[in-house]
């Protein structure tokens, strides 16, 4: 008879919209290492599976290969601790980090990730711009959009990773900046081209026009 062992499924919590914070099951976790949480962030934002040379050389530019390379085992060793799968306990229960050999990468099941829901807002946003109708539940299928809609930009509390640098770290740092502008070029550059936009609808004016007022709000505008 085969034995069939379930593993107890998470939820990995991880906001890079703002300030990053990460979670799991709305326990919030604590990096006490800035380079642990950045390979973190980097390989969620990146997705698929990268070498660990390539992590090396982004995150300790500075070392030798041989340090580096031990440095990034130290890193990864840590981040499994924060996750809890450093435990007997954890080997039950699905498993966030991807280790293939020399392949370092995420599992992408049971992670929720503000990016991901904010570029689906956005998402929803342009095609709410091809509805055209004005009877009455469309009206009010119009002020449900607009409230999912304003919820779901809330998720964007501050630039990408805002307040967090790696000095020692340059090629992290442009690809920080890159990541910066990325998203705030999407966010907000996108939306304000579609409000201007002749065939704008009633939902994408109303959700971009909050978007740019809370923008506008926290530059102090």
């Amino acid at each position: 008879m085969l034995d069939i062992t379930t593993k107890e499924e998470r939820l990995l919590n991880i906001k890079l919209l703002g300030p990053p914070e990460v979670s799991i099951e709305m326990r919030p976790l604590r990096f006490g290492i800035k380079k642990t949480l950045a390979l973190l962030c980097y390989l969620t934002t990146e997705g698929g599976r990268h070498p660990r040379r390539e992590l090396a050389e982004l995150l300790w530019p500075q070392s030798d290969q041989q340090h580096a390379r031990t440095d990034l085992r130290s890193a990864l060793a840590r981040l499994r601790k924060t996750l809890g799968e450093d435990t007997a306990y954890g080997q039950q229960e699905a498993r966030f980090l991807s280790v293939n050999g020399d392949l370092l990468g995420l599992e992408l099941r049971g992670i929720e990730l503000d990016l991901e829901a904010l570029e689906a807002a956005v998402s929803l946003a342009r095609t709410a711009t091809s509805s055209g109708g004005r009877s009455a539940d469309d009206a009010v299928g119009h002020r449900d959009l607009i409230d999912r809609l304003e919820g779901d930009l809330g998720l964007y509390r501050g630039e990408f990773m805002e307040g967090f640098s790696l000095e020692d770290a340059p090629e992290f740092e442009l690809w920080l900046e890159g990541e910066r502008t990325r998203w705030h070029r999407v966010f907000v550059m996108s939306l304000a081209t579609t409000f201007t936009s002749e065939k704008q609808s009633p939902v994408c004016s109303s959700v971009i026009g909050l978007l740019l007022v809370r923008r506008t709000q926290e530059k102090g505008v």
